[in-house]
């Protein structure tokens, strides 16, 4: 079907302007008149018979009564129209089904049942029904109040969005400025327009600390069905205190309990309606599972590394990975959050080949160690010069292991298995040292699995 085929709406139902006697309104559900309509059967029988059979005619009042009525709910549904709980209708269908949508008592909100058969009114508390769409507003968009109108430990504040109930608060955020601060720890929150006060709890179930929740001072919290769970201001506690760190500030824990206020940066998936500070700070970067929570960094077993930030002391910069976690934002590069590739980041049991260049040690020596070197030199990295071939003599880097026109004398080199080569020509001159290694080029193996100081082991939180 094309959206162009919308048929023309009812701009009246049938039969709308006839005379009473020429409309039968309401259609009765039975009846016992002779040849007249009704809802259980139609038309009867008789009507369809000849008069000289005996029928009777059918009642042009009752067609367009039917019609009438027909049409008339036709038009109230092309007009979008809803209606309410209806208990002697829901009785004659044996209840509403699943997904029936109806119109709320209170304006600008509607209920969807839940189960089939529901006779339960949703207006006066009934069961298995859901207020729609009022629960996507308050989940999606929050409640906002700048004022208290209750006293100390009672605050009292009208919400906007105004919810329908407090089932339709559920998961919802509540911000609102509060007027007293509290002077015990029982502090119970009023919404106008709901019944009953619900107490105010920190996330982890405890009860509010005295002054915790400072006059006109930001309270942030969610409904969990029971309680109010205030995230901010948090619970104050002992040192570090989560009331001296910001949202998204992370420290070191030398145990393996996050301090309170704090989470372990392990990388889990956690509700935004319950930390929506630290979410305010750090998004989605590290991760979002759906439109309900995000991720925390992940720096388990990780180094951290100051931002390189265009400076170009990272030599890697350019090739960091993005966070890994699936919905994450946080983009690759050179940006806070991301990591590096772990072979560019350690060396794990790797060989290293050191190609030591060959160093001619000076002419006319007849013993000892060469001009400008040490045997010292070769043990403890020291730089050793190389001293000039001599004039004429040729390239020295060609004439290693030929040496046309020299006779060369290997001499061991009491070095760790260096060798030195004794070069004389054929007229016996001596030439002086050309210092070389046993068997070419050194190699050393590392015996640890990867390249680090020397580390302890604390565990990274992060403040909400």
């Amino acid at each position: 079907m094309l959206v162009a085929s919308i048929p023309v709406k009812f701009s009246a139902p049938w039969a709308s302007s006839a005379g009473g006697g020429y409309i039968t309104e309401p259609i009765p559900p039975t009846t016992t008149a002779p040849g007249r309509a009704s809802l259980t059967l139609g038309f009867p029988p008789t009507t369809f018979e000849p008069e000289a059979s005996g029928g009777n005619p059918p009642w042009g009042a009752d067609m367009n009564g039917i019609l009438n009525q027909v049409t008339a709910w036709l038009q109230w549904a092309q007009a979008g129209g809803l209606i309410g709980y209806d208990s002697a209708f829901s009785a004659s269908i044996s209840g509403y089904p699943n997904r029936a949508m109806l119109a709320s008592a209170t304006a600008g909100h509607f209920w969807q049942s839940t189960v089939d058969n529901n006779a339960s009114d949703p207006d006066t508390g009934g069961s298995n029904w859901t207020m729609f769409p009022d629960v996507l507003i308050q989940q999606q968009s929050g409640n906002w109040t700048p004022t208290d109108t209750g006293t100390a430990n009672s605050p009292s504040i009208t919400l906007s969005p105004q919810p329908a109930s407090w089932t339709a608060m559920i998961g919802a955020p509540i911000r609102f400025l509060i007027a007293n601060t509290n002077t015990t720890t029982s502090v119970n929150l009023t919404v106008a327009g709901l019944s009953g006060a619900k107490a105010l709890k920190n996330t982890d179930g405890s009860a509010m600390v005295i002054g915790q929740l400072t006059a006109s001072g930001l309270v942030e919290g969610f409904y969990d069905g029971t309680n109010i769970q205030v995230a901010a201001p948090g619970k104050p506690t002992t040192a570090p205190s989560s009331s001296f760190l910001s949202p998204g500030m992370i420290v070191l824990c030398p145990v393996e309990i996050p301090f309170t206020g704090t989470l372990e940066c392990n990388g889990a998936s956690v509700l935004i309606s319950a930390y929506p500070n630290l979410f305010n700070v750090i998004g989605t970067r590290y991760g979002a599972a759906d439109g309900n929570h995000f991720n925390l960094p992940d720096m388990r077993g990780m180094f951290p590394r100051g931002w390189d930030h265009g400076r170009g002391l990272d030599p890697n910069a350019s090739t960091r990975a993005a966070p890994s976690a699936p919905g994450a934002t946080g983009s690759a590069g050179d940006h806070v959050g991301t990591t590096q590739n772990w072979l560019t980041g350690a060396i794990v049991s790797a060989n290293i080949i050191i190609n030591w260049p060959v160093f001619y040690g000076g002419a006319n020596q007849t013993g000892g160690l060469p001009i400008a070197m040490t045997s010292s030199g070769f043990v403890d990295g020291s730089v050793i010069p190389q001293v000039p071939w001599p004039p004429g003599q040729g390239n020295p880097a060609t004439m290693i292991g030929g040496f046309a026109g020299f006779a060369s004398t290997r001499i061991p080199f009491a070095d760790n298995g260096w060798t030195a080569n004794f070069m004389t020509d054929y007229n016996g001159e001596d030439h002086g040292w050309i210092i070389q290694s046993m068997g070419g080029p050194a190699t050393m193996t590392t015996a640890a699995q990867e390249t680090r100081p020397v580390n302890i082991d604390m565990m990274y939180v992060i403040a909400y």
